[in-house]
């Protein structure tokens, strides 16, 4: 399994959420933010040693010049959420299939 595209990922969703926070007033996605830096961390901590120097790094996405009204940002904020959950629930698999294979002995994921 790929963990640095899974980390690009998670990158993309903590910049997305950086840009919506300046604009939706919930603590939730204050909490959401704070619960995706400590998932990319521990993603950080599994990857291979020779594999941190290839980690994918994730560019800006300037969402913020795109979202002139509040519609806009409503429509945004809700896509991203759906988004969100379905790339968790992916990452939740994948590191669930890491845990197992490396689990067991003389195999390796």
């Amino acid at each position: 399994m790929n963990l640095s595209s899974k980390s690009a990922g998670l990158q993309l969703y903590q910049d997305v959420l950086g840009e919506l926070k300046e604009r939706v007033t919930t603590d939730k996605v204050t909490g959401l933010l704070a619960d995706i830096r400590d998932l990319l961390a521990q993603v950080n901590e599994m990857q291979e040693p020779g594999q941190m120097s290839s980690v994918a790094q994730y560019q800006a996405s300037g969402l913020a010049s795109r979202l002139p009204g509040d519609y806009e940002v409503q429509v945004a904020t809700h896509f991203t959420l759906l988004q969100l959950r379905d790339f968790t629930q992916n990452l939740k698999r994948s590191l669930c299939n890491v845990k197992h294979l490396t689990s067991r002995p003389g195999q390796r994921g």
